[in-house]
């Protein structure tokens, strides 16, 4: 755990408290924690580091109890942080595994750049996630993997015209693979 003096140069968009006076902090660069009311700060973990979190702004930020964090982010996920009391460590504790293979649609959308695409398998899958333009030619390929069960992020970074592009999932569960899903969604790119 690194500490620092104070949260300088950090974008803090949301703070709580619990009811031992740990202050917590959701910032540009991670989730930061304080049992001293801010003398120093200890750096949690980042969205995509030790949390195990999207790398994506904090929308909400609650403590449940001294040692229970919740923690969402803009794409409505839910994260339950656990907290060590004795010296603020975070550890990941998924809320549940999804039970449905979803994808839901990118967002921001319409996006000007980047955007993100989030889907769920509820098993160890082969997934092949893909973006076509509207004239069915594909454009990039995101994944082609075999996933475990849970719930996955990509970016996608549109270098390309604007106009109306398809994102496509494939999926084939491992213990049934002539049991196939295809999901697509609209997006909308402007410049």
């Amino acid at each position: 755990m690194k500490e620092h003096d104070s949260l300088k140069g950090k974008f803090v968009g949301k703070l709580c408290k619990n009811k031992r006076g740990d202050i917590f902090a959701a910032t540009s660069t991670g989730v930061y924690g304080t049992a001293n009311r801010g003398l120093t700060w200890t750096f949690l973990g980042s969205i995509d580091m030790e949390l195990g979190f999207l790398n994506m702004p904090i929308a909400s930020i609650f403590a449940q109890s001294d040692d229970t964090l919740f923690i969402c982010g803009y794409d409505q996920t839910l994260y339950r942080c656990v907290i060590n009391p004795n010296s603020l460590h975070a550890e990941t504790m998924p809320t549940a595994l999804p039970q449905d293979y979803s994808l839901s649609q990118n967002y921001p959308n319409p996006f000007n750049g980047t955007t993100t695409i989030q889907f769920t398998l509820p098993k160890r899958s082969k997934v092949r996630l893909k973006i076509f333009n509207v004239l069915g030619n594909e454009m990039i390929q995101l994944v082609d993997d075999i996933l475990p069960e849970g719930n996955y992020h990509n970016r996608w970074n549109a270098g390309c015209a604007s106009g109306i592009y398809f994102c496509r999932l494939d999926i084939h569960p491992m213990d049934d693979p002539l049991q196939a899903h295809r999901i697509a969604k609209k997006m909308l790119f402007i410049k």
